[in-house]
């Protein structure tokens, strides 16, 4: 069987196998969970208090681009608390610009913001093509007590989701991905009845790529002279949706467990492709991954430092 291949018959994907292969990855949803949770422990009143709400965004989701500085988001979370009035217990019109210097003094550059990449840090206080600063759009959600996380559950609640990921693109840095990523953990936090068929709850990275177009019978990556119809997010996020319906799961659940399978538990697109073959069991990639933990966590808890 070929690289890059489903086990298929007459060329066809076989169904039974496939849609056994859509409810594995989406279990691992649970384990997605974990980690979700974890991110949110620090900020559990994020839907009241807007400081809060602001970090989580900035923690989890408004750094999340190909390439950025893994220092950047936990500078931007001590920035706006740094910089917060403590006698106004809001943000004022100079909070942005304070955010932004304190981000960048945090991180020892230079008042110019070189090597900050301001064009795409949802901290750049300046207002360009569209984009403007997370902190000034909160500025702006005066009705929403200046809180991100209220703001978008309340464009939320008429099950549409159009409105919240509009909202949320203004911000600059935030694109498709960020905001579907984003949008797609609050309707699971919150148990949101939203439509969850909408493909701008489904963000798209590698690993959701590869694996949807694996699970199709299509090669996991292609170059850009050898793109096809299932080269696009939106087709990808489409099909990943008509995968569960097919399997009777979430398709959030699935995109979560996509996510983690691929990231935490495969780690390579040769592990992909060889579970899609059915030659990887994942009971005992999971079991390797689960030994290699306990290794980890008991060489942690035999070190020694002196007093």
């Amino acid at each position: 069987m070929s690289e890059g291949t489903c086990p298929a018959k007459g060329g066809k994907v076989d169904r039974k196998m496939l849609i056994r292969k859509v409810r594995e990855i989406a279990t691992f949803a649970n384990a997605f969970q974990v980690i979700l949770e974890q991110n949110r422990v620090p900020y559990l009143a994020m839907d009241s208090d807007w400081l809060q709400g602001l970090q989580f965004y900035l923690h989890g989701y408004a750094y999340e681009r190909q390439g950025r500085s893994p220092e950047y988001s936990a500078a931007a979370v001590d920035a706006v608390a740094q910089s917060v009035k403590v006698e106004l217990k809001k943000p004022d019109t100079d909070f942005p610009q304070r955010a932004w210097d304190a981000f960048l003094q945090i991180l020892r550059l230079p008042p110019d913001g070189k090597g900050a990449n301001p064009p795409n840090n949802p901290l750049f206080p300046k207002k360009s093509a569209g984009k403007e600063s997370v902190t000034s759009l909160i500025l702006r959600a005066e009705d929403y007590d200046y809180n991100l996380i209220k703001a978008v559950l309340a464009l939320l609640k008429g099950g549409i989701v159009k409105p919240a990921h509009t909202f949320l693109c203004q911000i600059r840095g935030t694109g498709n991905k960020i905001s579907s990523l984003f949008l797609r953990d609050i309707v699971s936090i919150y148990n949101l009845p939203v439509h969850q068929d909408d493909p701008l709850l489904q963000p798209v990275d590698i690993w959701v790529r590869r694996l949807t177009r694996l699970l199709i019978g299509l090669q996991p990556d292609v170059t850009k002279d050898e793109e096809d119809d299932y080269s696009n997010d939106i087709k990808i996020a489409e099909t990943l949706i008509d995968l569960s319906k097919a399997a009777t799961v979430s398709p959030l659940s699935l995109n979560q467990g996509a996510w983690y399978f691929g990231a935490q538990i495969a780690g390579t697109k040769s592990n992909l492709i060889r579970y899609i073959e059915d030659e990887l069991s994942p009971s005992n990639v999971v079991g390797q991954k689960v030994s290699l933990l306990e290794e980890e966590i008991k060489a942690l808890r035999n070190l020694v430092f002196e007093p």
